[in-house]
């Protein structure tokens, strides 16, 4: 977790904690900016509250927390599970893959750089949020094959 989050703090000073499961991305546009349409309830096993809307939930309580440069790697002991309905989780490099695609197509028709720019741009996210994957994979292909 990042250095100086709310997150951290709370995770740190209660020493446990929810991972809460969302599929739908409109939920973390509440989150952020319409938080009365957020609904919580109580969990099962820790004194912390979880998402009702979730599609499943871990409840967990920290065991060991390592500082890193900047970030602090947290290690937990799952007390327990609630799977509400399967879903895909979301990672941002599926959605910024799906934009490159699109950015190379319009090469010929943006300024000379900026596709390559918003590619490179793109790989740097993808690479951090998804390493190894078959998307940071393709677009270092498509930079190589854009002469980069």
């Amino acid at each position: 977790m990042y250095k100086g989050s709310n997150t951290l703090r709370n995770v740190l000073a209660h020493k446990e904690f929810a991972l809460n499961s969302v599929s739908d991305p409109i939920a973390f546009y509440h989150a952020l900016y319409e938080r009365e349409k957020i609904h919580f309830d109580r969990a099962k096993m820790i004194q912390a509250p979880v998402l009702t809307d979730s599609s499943a939930r871990i409840e967990a309580r920290l065991t060991n927390a390592e500082n890193r440069k900047a970030s602090i790697l947290i290690e937990a002991e799952v007390v327990y599970v609630h799977i509400r309905n399967r879903s895909e989780l979301i990672n941002r490099a599926k959605g910024i893959f799906l934009e490159s695609l699109i950015a190379a197509t319009r090469i010929p028709y943006l300024p000379e750089g900026k596709a390559v720019e918003i590619l490179k741009e793109n790989y740097r996210v993808i690479k951090k949020t998804a390493p190894g994957s078959k998307y940071e994979n393709i677009i270092r292909e498509l930079l190589d094959t854009c002469g980069t």
